[in-house]
């Protein structure tokens, strides 16, 4: 199973979006098994999945205090399997559990049992540094960073370094900071264009890439999210869905590479 956490500190940015989408589209394109997990206290992607967050069902932060095992948390919709989000885990630095010893590990070894039932599991995490990002990136083989074309996602991804430098050399050495998506973005825009290359020097600056891809601004997204569907089925010809598209052909046709 490949983990992939979509990380951002930023709020706005797209990043459930992603990875509602990169779920989707592994799904349908690939057939390939995903299991989304819900790690943000918002709840968008739960509900994007249309998953139950009323806590019938277990839910991250269960799984991550040891109230229940992943198996017994996950929920089968028609949108996907998913470990959907608890609000309560805003507060989860109060429990115990998660401030013991070993406690950015929680996530990597309650997933361990499910890796022969999944071809990937899609990680969205909460906009904001601390336990529950760090459990998600020790848990992930790698992360990608959605950003917009401006100066405070170029900060964003400064703030962000030595969260994940740290995670690298303390409790994941095998983390791969696998791209940095540009989303919303306008190709018309000036400033888009002349953020691209401020981008490209973030990237480098923490041993990744800019992604080939761009994700254009598209209303078909938004309504997608309304709908509790995904965008490669409700508008599979917007421009979001072939930018989606690609994206994951970009990152599958690498994979393809370093297995062959």
């Amino acid at each position: 199973m490949i983990t992939i956490a979509v990380v951002a500190q930023k709020g706005g940015v797209g990043k459930t979006t992603t990875a509602a989408a990169l779920g989707a589209g592994l799904r349908r394109y690939h057939s390939a098994r995903v299991l989304f997990v819900d790690m943000d206290s918002q709840r968008n992607l739960s509900q994007t999945i249309d998953a139950d967050t009323s806590g019938e069902y277990p839910n991250t932060l269960d799984v991550l205090t040891g109230r229940a095992s992943a198996a017994e948390a996950v929920q089968h919709t028609e949108n996907g399997d998913i470990i959907a989000a608890s609000l309560a885990l805003a507060g989860a630095y109060e429990e115990k559990a998660l401030t013991s010893k070993g406690k950015e590990y929680r996530l990597r070894d309650a997933l361990r049992p499910l890796s022969g039932s999944y071809d990937y599991c899609v990680i969205d995490t909460p906009p904001a540094l601390g336990i529950i990002m760090i459990n998600a990136l020790t848990a992930a083989d790698k992360a990608l960073l959605p950003v917009e074309a401006d100066d405070f996602s170029k900060e964003s991804i400064g703030d962000i370094s030595g969260t994940l430098e740290a995670v690298k050399t303390y409790t994941n050495k095998g983390l791969q900071v696998d791209g940095i998506l540009i989303t919303r973005y306008s190709g018309r825009a000036n400033v888009s264009r002349y953020y691209e290359g401020e981008l490209e020097e973030a990237a480098r600056s923490i041993g990744s890439r800019l992604y080939n891809v761009r994700i254009r601004q598209c209303s078909a997204l938004r309504e997608s999210q309304g709908l509790r569907g995904d965008v490669f089925t409700l508008s599979p010809r917007s421009n979001a869905a072939k930018d989606y598209r690609n994206l994951i052909q970009e990152i599958i046709g690498e994979e393809a590479g370093n297995n062959g």
